[in-house]
């Protein structure tokens, strides 16, 4: 079961439930009304209140997926290397935004473009063109992320 929680009421309360889904990874969308669950079998899930669950059955073999900041668009990124932007309120496939990029890794979405970070590097491309824009270096010595690298791209 996937259930989200409203903390801000006393005392808290589900907002957001599905029984049933095999999660294997999740993105809550910016304003909490939209929960797209990676299922276990690569399929995408987009539960909202009061709406029955809509399956992006074409979004199979999906690893990571995130929303953009307005949460009307969808990124999901495959087995293939693909990122795929989806229209949320319809389900259709509006961008198929073909990489190079190798490995896995975790995927941010601002309006405009996509983030993606693997092996240490962030690599960005735009929603609107599917254009690569940036690939660079994004470790410290530590290893962690730098936090200023990601929202510098994110404000470009």
């Amino acid at each position: 079961t996937v259930r989200v929680w409203d903390l801000s009421i006393d005392p808290p309360r589900p907002v957001l439930e599905q029984s049933g889904l095999q999660a294997r990874g999740l993105s809550l969308s910016p304003k909490g009304n939209r929960l797209a669950v990676q299922r276990a079998d690569g399929s995408v899930t987009i539960i909202e209140p009061g709406m029955a669950p809509r399956h992006l059955r074409e979004a199979a073999g999906a690893l990571r997926v995130a929303f953009t900041r307005s949460g009307d668009q969808l990124i999901t990124r495959d087995r293939t290397a693909a990122l795929k932007v989806w229209q949320v309120a319809t389900g259709a496939l509006a961008r198929l935004i073909s990489t190079e990029v190798e490995g896995d890794g975790p995927l941010w979405a601002s309006e405009d473009r996509v983030l993606l970070l693997v092996n240490g590097a962030v690599h960005s491309w735009s929603l609107a063109t599917g254009e690569h824009l940036h690939s660079g270096c994004a470790q410290r010595t530590d290893g962690l992320l730098h936090r200023c690298a990601v929202q510098s791209l994110l404000a470009r």
